[in-house]
């Protein structure tokens, strides 16, 4: 009913219970240690207990022993489950059956009375006697009792009603002495909870139908009170929880120590896994840790689930505590992907632990002054520090804030720094490595030992264990896959174990369902820093049955950290990641999709004016998240987590309206997370697209602003207000919006006093280079078409074939995958200087030395025409995307031909003395970019007045029009011997057709749907 609650936390591992077989008997939700639980008029159905402990069902056995059907059918539905510390017996298959349900349930309760009367069972603990006699419900009202504060009783009755008509008897017990029960029950709690924890609703349904009552306004009044009050007692109960919630932003160093405290509960994580040892690997590690003392740097590498993390981690635990120790997991937390802020939180960490002030480290922010000061404290210390990164490879270097020089520097003497990285990726690892360990896979008897060793309280067979050792076979040797079938194993499912992750994927479908499973997977998988158990939950449609049972079927394939300050699910290992991309994603839509449906879940609506905001269509889900809570902290799941997934959609203009553009998201970025981490969503960004708006932002405004935001975050406003209003004639929409809501923001502010300018004055830094790109890599493959150098090249449209140019005077079509020539054009007489494709892949145009132009067919490999007109030799070709407009540049001007009938339909002149050599035509098909010498022309080339050279004023009149008897085509002929097919309904030219004579007027469509065409002057017939 209440998912989500103020107070700044949400109500993580909430869930609910429902009677079996009941139609609506209770609602209970638990809240930390907190709960509240719904009663209504029906006490529910009895069933048998789930499970028994050995000694209780060895009791109640031995009672039914004389009644041998009795008997029989207990040891038909329990079966002894030895894989758990206690024996118990558990039930073995869901009873479906209400008659035999029934049966088991009286057989149970008189065996636990008889047992009970006999001295054998329960004689102390007299609430696990009762429990045999109890509902569902019951049991859950029982519990709630003991906890009495802890726990918010509703409690709905229904008066003057018949419970054994219609829908009342869904509502209500017709058995009396049930209805009696749940009576009695409704005042045991009446008496012995706290009445302001009690909530009575008593209800006279008119004419006695409760199926009238809920679509009545007195059921409206019951929704609205009952949830008010269950709101307001989950804040209540939330605010006693943590009652020491922060209202003030925090600072810097406390940022730093949240941070701190998520790695090291990963490695408590990890370490709980018991350390497996290997003679080999024990030996170099020990080398390591004696070589340590005297500094240097230790590299640990090899493939995926080799056990570098452990190793890590190993290390970690047998490094001396009389030394400084930092350990950092890459990737672990929103701010450990990107060096300058992970180098960021390890300097902050040295000063919390060696006591050194923290305040020059908070005013540096980029890679180089943060390594610097490393090596500076580092000097300085009085004993080693030892310094732990996993998996370093992972370790982003962005283009703003982390780029660094080629660094070969010896590690400080004070300084023992472990790296692990995989074996196939390149890493920096910023010092000299001392010396490198590779690590090997464990073989499978490794595998087996390994996972023994994490059961050691379970009771696996040995049979069990040889058959997970079969598995673990080429491709699937590896420890999750162990790991995976164990699970299996210790779920009770031991059925087909074979195909690896795979095969287990499989089952869990075929159990679960195929699109549930589809789900959870597409969202953990694109949540690279992980989703809280409340966040799968709301986006699985709120199923929490299913949510629990694929949370727990998963097992081994997904892992919990701790980010955020909550605990939140994600694949347990990188490797799973690229395996469920190939399974679940068929298309780079499905990713699109998927990243929308995240970002619609952290999403808020906006009200916008359409018609001023040029963005694209955004959809908004109807309960949005907002970004502040009421007690004025900020939503840090949604700040983490929103720009990310809507980066990733493509929406661009989505991006930058909810979060990136937008002033309340920027200022409680820099708030809640610092304005280091806020410029590391930049980076990403910068690392993902090039866009216009978020460069400047970044680039412009937020970078220039670091050392006034670092010394006060109140001037963040101000210094966005003075450097954007700067350049608000250029500024785009979403820019200019974004000055609107920093003003409004400062109007708002009540807090200190605030200096904002009134004009603008700071002119922002010029944005020169954008990019820079080093494109590294084998070559896939390698072409030898021609015998002289290739001059010029271009690939079609679906990336099917390429066509090169050359000096051997040819152009020669590529099949892109088998490298084989499909067609040669070899009837240039000069070099092929240029080259260009129609957007449907039919037309291929040649520039070549000879100063002459040619259009092909690529189908036919035929030339259709020589385009005339030109002076001088064509530097370069762009194709408009209607297909029907050439563009050629020689010297100083541009030409423009229709391609199907080669005629000179515009000549754009730059006027300068200088050849033009490039020319790129807008993806709207408005603008030509063309450069000239030191200056670059955009032509507007929608709206053009045909001023083609003609020898009589009278060549390209219309001389005869005519239409199909459907009147969806038309013809028309011109004076000059062109004839044009339109297409009616698209109002384009779908063919053209050159006659050796021009057309004279009749020109008509016969009933066949053939063309018949006069030429004058003979009036000859085709």
């Amino acid at each position: 009913m209440v998912d989500r609650i103020m107070a700044g936390v949400e109500a993580e591992g909430s869930w609910l219970i429902f009677s079996a077989s009941d139609g609506e008997s209770s609602n209970v939700r638990k809240v930390g240690e907190k709960r509240e639980c719904l009663l209504g008029d029906k006490y529910g159905t009895i069933g048998p207990p789930n499970k028994m402990l050995k000694e209780e069902f060895d009791a109640i056995r031995s009672a039914v022993f004389e009644q041998s059907s009795d008997l029989k059918l207990l040891d038909q539905h329990y079966v002894l489950d030895r894989t758990v510390p206690n024996e118990e017996y558990r039930l073995n298959t869901p009873l479906e059956d209400d008659k035999l349900r029934a049966k088991l349930t009286k057989v149970v309760q008189k065996g636990a009375k008889s047992a009970y009367d006999e001295g054998t069972m329960n004689q102390v603990n007299t609430d696990r006697q009762r429990r045999f006699f109890w509902s569902p419900l019951h049991k859950i009202a029982a519990k709630a009792l003991k906890r009495n504060s802890r726990c918010t009783m509703v409690l709905r009755k229904f008066d003057n009603v018949r419970p054994d008509t219609g829908t009342n008897s869904t509502f209500c017990d017709k058995s009396p002495e049930a209805a009696e029960r749940i009576t009695r029950l409704k005042n045991e709690i009446s008496e012995k909870i706290d009445s302001k924890l009690v909530f009575s609703h008593i209800f006279v349904p008119e004419n006695g139908d409760i199926a009238s009552f809920f679509t009545s306004r007195d059921a409206e009044k019951y929704r609205d009170t009952l949830q008010r009050q269950i709101l307001e007692r989950l804040k209540t109960h939330l605010v006693l929880l943590h009652p020491t919630i922060a209202v003030a932003p925090r600072t810097i160093v406390e940022i730093a120590a949240s941070d701190n405290e998520s790695h090291l509960q990963h490695y408590q994580t990890c370490v709980k896994h018991p350390w497996y040892a290997r003679q080999a690997m024990d030996a170099k590690l020990q080398e390591f840790l004696n070589a340590a003392a005297s500094s240097g740097v230790f590299l640990i590498q090899g493939p995926d689930l080799c056990g570098k993390t452990r190793a890590l981690c190993h290390l970690y635990d047998q490094t001396p505590s009389t030394n400084y120790k930092i350990i950092r997991f890459i990737d672990l937390t929103h701010s450990s992907v990107f060096a300058h802020e992970v180098w960021r939180k390890i300097n902050l960490e040295l000063c919390a632990i060696s006591g050194r002030s923290p305040e020059t480290v908070s005013m540096s922010f980029n890679l180089m002054e943060q390594l610097n000061l490393f090596d500076e404290m580092v000097a300085n210390l009085d004993r080693m520090l030892y310094l732990f990164i996993d998996d370093i490879h992972l370790l982003k270097l962005g283009p703003f804030m982390s780029t660094i020089g080629k660094r070969v520097q010896k590690a400080p003497s004070m300084l023992a720094l472990f790296i692990t990285a995989s074996n196939i990726s390149p890493i920096s690892s910023f010092y000299t490595i001392t010396q490198t360990y590779n690590m090997d896979a464990p073989d499978e008897n490794e595998i087996i030992e390994i996972v023994k060793k994490s059961v050691k309280n379970r009771n696996i067979s040995g049979d069990q264990w040889s058959t997970i050792k079969q598995q673990l076979t080429s491709n699937n040797r590896s420890i999750i896959v162990a790991e995976v079938l164990l699970d299996q194993v210790l779920l009770r499912k031991n059925g087909v174990m074979s195909g690896g992750i795979q095969g287990r994927l499989e089952r869990i479908e075929a159990e679960l369902g195929v699109l549930p499973v589809q789900n959870f997977c597409m969202y953990l998988v694109l949540s690279t820093h992980g989703l809280t158990r409340l966040e799968l939950y709301d986006l699985l449609s709120s199923n929490i049955d299913l949510m629990s049972k694929l949370a727990a079927t998963a097992g081994s394939l997904i892992r919990t950290d701790f980010v955020d300050m909550r605990n939140v699910y994600r694949l347990s290992h990188n490797c799973l990641t690229g395996l469920f991309r190939t399974r679940y994603f068929a298309s780079p839509m499905d990713l699109k999709t998927t990243h929308g449906e995240i970002a619609d879940y952290f999403g808020s609506t906006m009200l916008v004016d359409e018609n001023i905001s040029p963005r694209k269509v955004i959809f908004y889900q109807p309960f949005p998240q907002q970004m502040n809570r009421e007690n004025g902290l900020c939503n840090i799941r949604r700040l983490h987590n929103l720009w990310f997934h809507l980066l990733h959609t493509g929406n661009m203009d989505a991006l930058k309206e909810m979060a990136l553009c937008q002033f309340e998201f920027i200022e409680s970025a820099v708030r809640s997370c610092g304005m280091v981490h806020l410029l590391s969503m930049y980076e990403e960004c910068a690392m993902q697209v090039l866009h216009h708006d978020l460069q400047v932002l970044c680039e412009q405004v937020l970078i220039p602003a670091i050392p006034t935001v670092l010394r006060d975050r109140e001037q963040l406003a101000a210094e966005v207000i003075g450097r954007l209003r700067y350049t608000r004639a250029e500024n785009s929409h979403f820019l200019n919006t974004l000055v609107e809501q920093a003003m409004t923001w400062v109007d708002n502010y009540t807090r200190q006093p605030l200096l904002v300018p009134l004009s603008c004055w700071i002119a922002p830094p010029v944005m020169k280079k954008s990019r820079t790109f080093t494109i590294k890599g084998e070559c896939v493959k390698v072409l030898t078409p021609h015998t002289h150098k290739v001059t010029c090249s271009i690939l079609a449209s679906d990336d099917s074939f390429l066509v090169t140019g050359s000096s051997d005077s040819s152009a020669k079509v590529i099949d892109i995958e088998s490298g084989e020539v499909l067609r040669s054009f070899t009837e240039h007489t000069g070099s092929v200087v240029s080259l260009q494709l129609t957007i449907n892949n039919e037309f291929l145009i040649t520039a070549c030395e000879d100063e002459t132009l040619r259009v092909f067919s690529t189908v036919s490999s035929q030339e259709l025409h020589e385009l005339m007109g030109h002076e001088g030799r064509v530097n370069a070709l762009a194709c408009a995307q209607d297909d029907c407009q050439l563009f050629a540049a020689t010297k100083s001007k541009i030409y423009c031909y229709d391609i199907h009938n080669g005629q000179i339909i515009d000549t754009l002149d730059c006027q300068l003395p200088y050849a033009v050599y490039s020319i790129k035509i807008s993806s709207d098909n408005y603008f030509l970019f063309s450069g000239c010498g030191p200056r670059v022309d955009v032509w507007n080339i929608q709206k053009r007045n045909h001023d083609a050279l003609e020898d009589t004023e009278h060549m390209g009149f219309v001389t005869a029009i005519s239409m199909s008897t459907d009147d969806k085509i038309a013809a028309c002929g011109t004076y000059d011997g062109v004839v044009a097919v339109w297409d009616l309904d698209i109002c384009q030219c779908v063919s053209t057709v050159m006659m050796t004579q021009g057309v004279a007027p009749p020109i008509f469509a016969a009933p066949t749907g053939k063309l018949v065409i006069g030429h004058c002057p003979k009036n000859s017939k085709e």
